[in-house]
């Protein structure tokens, strides 16, 4: 966390409440992010974003294990966070992640992962990374991690054998590279923060603005503005008025940060495949 002086923080909250912020944006405005994918070549998938001077990695780590016990034709998805060096609450993201991804709120559809029902399935672990942080440090990974997800590509796999007593299925591997599966993840949730700051919600705060806010709100939307998980930092509370107007600027936002990212991966994802041609 940004340390700031009195007077600072004064100046960032006069000027947030009165819709001026010092890089200029208006209240409402994401800074412009850059995305590239594949920067991992031994994960299954990976994106880096950079959000200003926030930067962030992800990485799919691909597994075969078993299903949960309640959900035995599904596979399993879940993250990592670290931060090495860098002031922000790692845990505190990770929990975010791990909501986000949760099965009862994750736009993947996880019957997507399952192999042989009930004994075998694709366990993703999207290791994030935050190598970076100029604030707004959640939407950023769960930009990164919807990014690297769009990206892996997990090998074809054939049961070859009936499951034994005791024994699980032998499966075989298809050796052949060009022949794999994607991933449908149009349904999967950003988060989308909103903090008060001098009063008045502000979105993709910097570490300075995120310094000077009373509360966060982050709440996870996808593209069809369906909400998920909600998550909350900050030093204050926020009532049920103020939730309120911060979920529905949340809301009024996702739309478009959905249509400028998934357009961003659209582009990044062909160029690399041209370049791959």
């Amino acid at each position: 966390m940004a340390v700031v002086s009195s007077a600072e923080a004064a100046y960032v909250r006069g000027g947030c409440g009165a819709g001026l912020r010092g890089d200029g944006r208006e209240c409402a405005q994401y800074r412009a992010a850059q995305l590239e994918l594949d920067i991992f070549p031994h994960a299954s998938g990976s994106c880096r974003v950079q959000l200003g001077r926030t930067l962030v990695t992800a990485a799919v780590c691909a597994e075969i294990g078993a299903p949960a016990a309640d959900r035995p034709g599904e596979g399993r998805v879940s993250a990592v966070v670290e931060a090495r060096g860098v002031e922000v609450d790692a845990a505190q993201l990770q929990r975010a992640l791990d909501r986000l991804l949760a099965p009862s709120g994750c736009g993947l559809p996880l019957e997507q992962l399952a192999i042989v029902h009930g004994e075998q399935c694709w366990e993703l672990l999207v290791a994030c990374h935050v190598v970076r942080a100029d604030g707004n440090a959640l939407d950023a990974l769960a930009m990164a991690v919807a990014g690297a997800l769009s990206d892996a590509r997990l090998p074809r796999v054939t049961p070859i054998s009936a499951a034994q007593a005791g024994e699980l299925a032998l499966l075989e591997l298809d050796e052949d590279v060009t022949e794999y599966t994607q991933l449908d993840v149009s349904r999967l949730p950003l988060f989308v923060t909103v903090a008060l700051v001098g009063g008045r919600p502000v979105l993709d705060c910097t570490a300075l603005e995120e310094a000077c806010a009373s509360a966060r709100v982050s709440a996870a939307i996808n593209a069809e503005g369906a909400q998920g998980a909600v998550a909350m930092a900050g030093p204050g509370a926020v009532d049920a008025v103020a939730l309120g107007s911060v979920l529905a600027a949340a809301r009024a936002q996702a739309a478009a940060l959905h249509g400028s990212f998934w357009a961003c991966l659209l582009y990044t994802s062909d160029a690399a495949d041209e370049e791959d041609s």
